[in-house]
């Protein structure tokens, strides 16, 4: 696996950075937990190969991200719906762990989704995801990872 690219990407003057890991396959928005940062799923990315492409960004305050003055809910999915349009993403799976865990529920459900988008195209849920979803699973599960703490 080559190295994954770094990109900054600019919200309200403030600068998001953000692992891009290539691969042409489908696209894992993957968010980090509390005190991570994008490098966590640096395996992950190892593993599922070239089938994925794993976009990884260090969430607002974390690793070399800028800090925000809101650390809402908000503020979180906000910043993750800005990481999708900056790579013209709009069928994506979401994978978190802890603090982006809730984010990434939360960007996945109607009401919490940033309102500037109408009817974001990645929003929905149809039995190619599902298929997408249970071999994501089956991949991830093969790797026998002891994640995150293990790279």
């Amino acid at each position: 696996m080559e190295e994954p690219t770094r990109h900054n990407v600019s919200i309200g003057g403030r600068r998001l950075s953000c692992l891009d890991f290539g691969g042409q396959g489908q696209p894992l928005l993957a968010l980090h937990g509390h005190f991570g940062e994008g490098s966590t799923f640096t395996r992950l990315a190892r593993e599922l190969g070239p089938d994925w492409r794993v976009i990884a960004p260090d969430q607002r305050g974390h690793g070399e991200s800028e800090r925000a003055e809101d650390f809402s809910r908000d503020g979180y999915v906000s910043d993750a719906a800005a990481v999708l349009d900056h790579f013209g993403v709009t069928d994506t799976m979401v994978l978190g762990h802890s603090l982006g865990g809730v984010n990434a529920y939360q960007l996945a459900t109607p009401s919490m989704r940033p309102t500037r988008r109408d009817s974001p195209p990645w929003s929905g849920t149809s039995s190619k995801t599902c298929d997408r979803t249970r071999e994501f699973a089956r991949r991830a599960a093969s790797a026998r990872m002891n994640w995150p703490h293990e790279s």
